[in-house]
Formats: structure tokens, C-alpha cells, sequence
């Protein structure tokens, strides 16, 4: 049996059609581990907004990764890697993170996953989902 897997390139200026489904990647870092509750509520806010969780993978950067700062991996820590997969996914999952940083998401966006669970400064927030396409 063969499964033969198209893919389409969206180019600058072409939007999503709501036939086909997007993919999008969150990382959420080892604060996590401090705060079960978090991590559940960032698994009910992707059951809420009706994306499929599309694999989940435990990451351990390398210090080659991460550079010359020797104490890095062990400020970040294993890392729970989200993909993300379902109509328009990147526009609705960048909605339910909100602004990257917490003070802020605090005051726009109240019920965003940075504004509950992200901490004092940008450096504590929880979930990083990338903003730009790729």
C-alpha cells in the first residue's frame, strides 16, 4: 500500500483555504514541570480551539545548539515540542498565545496562554510559538 502525500507552498499574498489544513509548532519549556496545571490548560485550549495535536516530542538541546553560554541548557531544559495541525492552525494557535510577552498579554489579551501562564517578563513565558512563517 502507498500513501502519496502532496504539498503545497502558500506563496507571499495567498491565503489558507479552509479545505486544507495548516500545521504549526509550539515549544514549551521546563517551567512546565513546576506547574502541572499548565500544562493542562494549554492542552484544553487546543482541544478548544478545535486543532488536532498532531505529535508531541520531549527535546534536549545540545550545547552546540545552544552556544557558547555554558550554563544555557540547564536554564532551558528539556523542551515539550506541540505540532499542531488543523484549518487556518497558525492564525488560530498565535490568537490562543498571544503576545510573547506576559505583561502585555496581560492587558490586551487576558485569556491568552502568555497572560496565564506566562510569568513576570518574557524570559518566564511558558509557550513559544514562532510568529513569523517559514
Amino acid at each position: 500500500m502507498e500513501v502519496e502525500a502532496q504539498q503545497h507552498c502558500l506563496m507571499r499574498g495567498e491565503g489558507p483555504s479552509p479545505d486544507e489544513p495548516q500545521s504549526t509548532m509550539a515549544l514549551v519549556y521546563k517551567r512546565v514541570y513546576r506547574c502541572p496545571s499548565s500544562l493542562m490548560g494549554i492542552l484544553n485550549r487546543i482541544l478548544q480551539e478545535g486543532l488536532d495535536l498532531a505529535g508531541l516530542r520531549l527535546l534536549y538541546p545540545t550545547q552546540a545548539l545552544l552556544g557558547a553560554d555554558d550554563d544555557a541548557a540547564t536554564n532551558i531544559g528539556p523542551v515539550l515540542a506541540f505540532a499542531l495541525r488543523g484549518a487556518f492552525a497558525r492564525s488560530i494557535w498565535l490568537d490562543a498565545v498571544g503576545p510573547s510577552d506576559p505583561v502585555l498579554a496581560r492587558k490586551t489579551d487576558p485569556n491568552s496562554l502568555c497572560a496565564l501562564y506566562g510569568g513576570e517578563s518574557r524570559d518566564e513565558c511558558l509557550v513559544f510559538s514562532p510568529r513569523h512563517p517559514s
